[in-house]
């Protein structure tokens, strides 16, 4: 593979920022310019080593950890603006092809809050959830997780939560998500499911209806408007 020189850190601070903003002017599972099931590793990797503080080849592991000898995994390593660290994200190759693509949560909320998802990619075909009391830190925490089949996008958003007359009250504002974003030509949901969680988390997540009594169309409408919040029982697993 042949990388591009790295662009100075000006430079990159101000690409890295435009593309978290617009996203190259590309639509999910579009990432960055980056289409799954179609864009080549090797054009990817020009674009990507021109921002990147560092790409790590992981090797040929499926999402379990397991050898998987038809594809490679890389992380890209992206600074993000205003913040300290590096952020990881996570190309599968097959077969020369970028076939699926993992975006930290660092970054995604200056374009991909919960209100901006629903308002811009309508109803989620399904919507899981899973609240939690309290966590080993001591606090409620929720796991709210967005599904697109059709477009190939998974969303995955998490934080604290609230407890209000032995409910919880989810206000998941200033969050960016977690993205899985895959051809979906190529890759199943119930595939992508599978790689995701363990068979205790999928067991522990709820469908949306069961845990707030809402449904989907009335969880979009009042969701993609910005500082809502939404009522869940406490315990879901």
């Amino acid at each position: 593979m042949t990388s591009l020189p790295t662009l100075p850190p000006e430079e990159s601070q101000e690409m890295i920022l435009s593309l978290l903003s617009n996203n190259d002017g590309c639509e999910l599972p579009c990432w960055w310019g980056i289409l799954p099931g179609e864009t080549s590793w090797d054009e990817a990797y020009q674009f990507l080593s021109t921002i990147a503080t560092r790409i790590v080849d992981v090797g040929n592991i499926d999402s379990e950890g397991k050898p998987d000898k038809n594809s490679n995994t890389y992380v890209v390593y992206i600074k993000i603006p205003g913040k300290d660290l590096e952020v990881p994200s996570g190309y599968v190759i097959t077969d020369g092809i970028v076939n699926t693509i993992n975006v930290s949560p660092n970054g995604t909320e200056i374009g991909y809050q919960l209100h901006q998802i629903l308002d811009r990619y309508g109803t989620p075909e399904e919507v899981l959830f899973w609240g939690l009391s309290e966590t080993s830190e001591g606090f409620p925490w929720f796991f709210l997780i967005l599904l697109y089949p059709d477009r190939g996008t998974l969303a995955i958003y998490e934080g604290k939560a609230d407890i209000t007359e032995n409910q919880l009250r989810v206000c998941p504002q200033g969050i960016g998500p977690k993205l899985s974003l895959w051809s979906p030509t190529n890759i199943t949901l119930s595939e992508m499911k599978q790689s995701f969680w363990d068979a205790k988390s999928r067991g522990q997540l709820k469908h949306l209806e069961e845990v707030t009594g809402m449904n989907l169309g009335s969880f979009h409408d009042l969701m993609k408007n910005p500082g809502s919040c939404f009522i869940s029982s406490i315990e879901t697993n």
